[in-house]
């Protein structure tokens, strides 16, 4: 684990991060870069949320679950704040894309990576933006007793369903093997 700080926020790079960027360089060379300049692009949207709600970042975490940002708790966001904050993620990748594509076309890999990373940031796991916002809303809006349950749930579907494909298909894809990795984290 390295760990140092920036303008008083403690960065940490764990060693699955290495172990991760190592094998996408392995396996998938050309697009580990452009993977890794989309993840910026997303947490650029949560750091300019945090910032515009007048909250300061006190740590980042680079690790093979991805980039995790921690704001200073003194800042108190509401969840109508918090769920911004999450959403401003996705939402950036999606603006990078409609940009790449439509307006000022530089990579169609970088834009389809920032695409991709925005609708697999908002599926409902708790590590992901998507899981967080489902996890606040159900908290704000108290529909449900136990939110952690729901999400469980819908990691043992993907699991089924990842299965049943294989069990069809007889192929497992990178985009499986990562969906059953996030579902069984999401389990334990």
């Amino acid at each position: 684990m390295i760990n140092f700080k920036i303008s008083g926020i403690q960065i940490t790079f764990e060693f699955s991060f290495f172990a991760f960027m190592a094998l996408m360089n392995i396996f998938y060379k050309e697009l580990a870069m452009l993977l890794l300049g989309a993840c910026l692009v997303h947490e650029a949207g949560h750091i300019i949320a945090v910032y515009s709600f007048d909250g300061r970042i006190k740590a980042v975490s680079f690790s093979a679950m991805g980039i995790k940002i921690v704001s200073d708790k003194s800042a108190c966001f509401s969840d109508i704040k918090e769920i911004i904050i999450l959403m401003f993620g996705p939402l950036f990748n999606f603006i990078f894309f409609f940009f790449s594509v439509l307006i000022f076309p530089l990579s169609e890999e970088f834009a389809y990576i920032n695409l991709a990373l925005a609708v697999f940031n908002l599926l409902p796991f708790s590590r992901l933006d998507g899981g967080n916002i489902l996890l606040a809303l159900c908290e704000k809006t108290s529909l449900m007793r136990n939110p952690y349950a729901l999400l469980k749930s819908l990691a043992l579907i993907l699991i089924i369903c990842n299965l049943m494909h294989f069990f069809f298909c007889g192929k497992l894809y990178a985009i499986n093997f990562i969906l059953l990795f996030y579902s069984v984290c999401e389990l334990n």
